[in-house]
C-alpha cells in the first residue's frame, strides 16, 4: 500500500511538472508570446543596467498584465500592470530589504504621480511627471516634514515659488523662477521676519 501510494504522488508530481512547463515561455502557431514567460535580461533599465529576471505576461507578442522584476538574489524589484505594453493603474518599486522605494500611479496622457519614500519608510519626494518630465508640484520632505516646494511648468522647467522650509513649516528661502529663469529671492528667518529681498538678481553668484 505504501509503495502504492509513493508511486501515485510521484506520478502526480511529475504530471503537475509537465503541467507547468506548458504553461510558462510558450508561442502560439504563429511564433507570437502568449501567457506567463520568465527569462533573463543582462542590462535591466529598471535596476540601472544591473542584470534582472523578468516575470511577464504576454498577448499576441506584447506585455499584457502583470510585470514583475527580480534581481540576481531573487528579491522583487518591481511590481506592476502592462496594458498592451503600456503601463497602467498602480506599480510599485522596492529596496534590497523589501521596503517600498516607489509607488506611481499612472494617469491619463502618460502621466504619473509618485511617491518615493527613504529606507526608513519616511515619504521623501511626492510629484507628478509626464514622459520623464516633472510638471506640477514638487515636494521634498525630511523626516515626515515638508522641507521643499517647487513648481515645473509643461515643458519641464522651473517655474513659480521654490521654497525652502523651516521644520516649523515656516518658510525660509523663497526663490521665484519664469520658464527655468531665477528672478527674484526673498530670506526669512524662522519667526517668519523679512531678512533679505533681493528683487532681480544681477547675476549667478547672487544665488
Amino acid at each position: 500500500m505504501k509503495t502504492y501510494i509513493t508511486l501515485l504522488f510521484l506520478l502526480t508530481t511529475l504530471q503537475l511538472c509537465a503541467q507547468s512547463d506548458t504553461l510558462i515561455n510558450q508561442t502560439d502557431e504563429n511564433g507570437k508570446k502568449q501567457g506567463q514567460w520568465i527569462y533573463t535580461v543582462e542590462n535591466c533599465e529598471m535596476l540601472n543596467g544591473a542584470m534582472a529576471e523578468i516575470h511577464a505576461d504576454y498577448l499576441n507578442d506584447t506585455i499584457h498584465g502583470e510585470y514583475k522584476v527580480y534581481d540576481v538574489q531573487g528579491n522583487l524589484r518591481v511590481n506592476c500592470q502592462v496594458n498592451k505594453g503600456n503601463r497602467v493603474g498602480i506599480g510599485y518599486e522596492y529596496y534590497l530589504s523589501g521596503r517600498i522605494f516607489r509607488i506611481y500611479y499612472l494617469l491619463a496622457d502618460k502621466e504619473a504621480y509618485t511617491l518615493e519614500f527613504n529606507s526608513k519608510g519616511y515619504l521623501f519626494n511626492e510629484y507628478t511627471q509626464r514622459e520623464d518630465k516633472a510638471i506640477g508640484s514638487y515636494k521634498t520632505y525630511k523626516k515626515g516634514k515638508l522641507y521643499i516646494v517647487k513648481n515645473y511648468n509643461e515643458d519641464g522647467q522651473l517655474d513659480g515659488p521654490f521654497i525652502y522650509f523651516y521644520r516649523n513649516g515656516q518658510e525660509e528661502h523663497v526663490l521665484l523662477f519664469e520658464n527655468g529663469i531665477p528672478v527674484s529671492q526673498k530670506r526669512y528667518a524662522r519667526s517668519g521676519r523679512l531678512k533679505y529681498d533681493s528683487g532681480a538678481p544681477k547675476n549667478d553668484k547672487d544665488w
